[in-house]
């Protein structure tokens, strides 16, 4: 591992070079972005379809939209932290290399797993009885997937490893909240055209092809969930890159990552 040899670019962007980046950085590696979005969103995009099949096909019926689709959003911030957890490591193993692991991938995501449970869903299902898990996600906690997965700091403090998940949580978006609530609103905005575009761009698609123009249960429950799905995995690169460029700018990561690779050769070269 050269440390200062990254797949992507380390320096300060702005927020939409983020998003252009993460594009490229999608369209570079298709197949697995879609695979370890896929591990993730498939099993959610099942349970969400079986959860709400009867509802949605009972409004279809009597000629109505469900408005069912407005409760799929709050088990969808839900189900995001823990469905893209896959992908997040992902991108964390191949931004030093080009080369990845599925079976260190899944080692770490089980090793993980018991950390990202308690803080994202068990945490994140009692905040949305106060409807505030939104604000946490993206205002106090945007980048705590990345936190857990990439820093694996402790959940208890220890004298081998003083620094926590939560402490360092503190650290890293309290520096930064200022930028992070214009993010927000960036993300809002440009999520709700994306989904938009994907969902009503798929039903265009079927009309042509099939000559189906019905909206019935397939479009609420498989297209939606398509066009949502993709979305997210989009932004999960999104802010994936996003902390990266808040470590940047407040920690001068990039500086740290030129001194460690220079020591990482000159202690090869004495060795």
């Amino acid at each position: 591992m050269q440390l200062d040899r990254t797949t992507i670019s380390i320096r300060e962007r702005r927020f939409a070079d983020l998003l252009d980046l993460a594009l490229r950085v999608i369209w570079t590696r298709p197949g697995p972005w879609l695979a370890m979005l896929a591990v993730g969103a498939i099993p959610c995009a099942l349970f969400d379809a079986w959860w709400f099949h009867g509802a949605v096909v009972e409004s279809v019926d009597d000629g109505q939209p469900p408005d069912q689709i407005f409760w799929y959003l709050p088990l969808l911030v839900w189900q995001i932290p823990v469905a893209t957890a896959p992908l997040t490591l992902y991108l964390g193993q191949t931004l030093f290399s080009q080369e990845w692991s599925g079976r260190k991938l899944s080692r770490d995501f089980w090793q993980l797993l018991p950390q990202l449970m308690l803080l994202q869903v068990v945490v994140r299902g009692i905040l949305v009885l106060f409807c505030v898990t939104i604000f946490v996600l993206y205002l106090v906690w945007p980048h705590l997937n990345e936190i857990i997965l990439l820093e694996r700091n402790p959940l208890i403090a220890n004298p081998g490893h003083p620094m926590t998940t939560m402490k360092r949580n503190s650290i890293i978006h309290t520096q930064g909240s200022g930028a992070l609530v214009g993010r927000w609103l960036y993300s809002c905005m440009v999520a709700t055209l994306l989904v938009g575009a994907l969902w009503f761009g798929s039903f265009w698609m079927r009309g042509l092809l099939l000559g189906d123009w019905t909206f019935d249960a397939w479009f609420y429950l498989v297209q939606f969930q398509a066009a949502v799905w993709l979305t997210v995995g989009y932004f999960t690169v999104v802010r994936f890159l996003g902390y990266l460029d808040l470590r940047i700018r407040n920690e001068g990561w990039e500086v740290e990552l030129l001194l460690r690779a220079e020591a990482n050769r000159m202690a090869s070269r004495v060795s």
